[in-house]
């Protein structure tokens, strides 16, 4: 074990593995604007099958940290994520977070389990079909 100067790196010597640096925001790969009515389209099919689906809540890239979540679209200058809580029958839960970037958050409690996965998605199309997979999940959980 060395200690002290004896550890010192060697003058000029770089290592191979150095931090992450963040440059500017992220890669904005979806519109969730057009996520967003995407889905807004598809809340009263939703609702109609025993889910209760929460307000969208919004992100802004812009925001000073820690970055507030909203639920009016208008107050947002640059979206970066669109969140939907979702409720199913007996105690099903979701929550899910959809980033501009291409990936989206989910948590949910199905059946008494902890569900967290993070699914990618490189358009508007699989975005939505994000979302409409976990309320299938869901739906599918209540007819069983």
């Amino acid at each position: 074990m060395c200690a002290g100067a004896d550890c010192a790196a060697p003058v000029g010597w770089t290592p191979l593995i150095r931090p992450p640096v963040i440059i500017g925001g992220m890669d904005r790969l979806v519109d969730l604007d057009a996520v967003a009515a995407e889905l807004t389209r598809r809340r009263p099919e939703w609702v109609a099958g025993g889910l209760t689906v929460g307000k969208s809540t919004w992100r802004d890239a812009e925001a000073a940290w820690p970055q507030p979540i909203v639920t009016d679209r208008a107050t947002v200058a640059d979206p970066e994520s669109l969140g939907l809580v979702f409720g199913g029958m007996g105690g099903d839960e979701a929550e899910l977070v959809l980033w501009c970037g291409g990936w989206a958050d989910l948590h949910a409690v199905l059946g008494g389990e902890a569900v967290i996965e993070g699914p990618e998605f490189a358009d508007v199309a699989g975005c939505v079909a994000v979302a409409d997979s976990l309320a299938r999940r869901l739906l599918q959980r209540a007819a069983d």
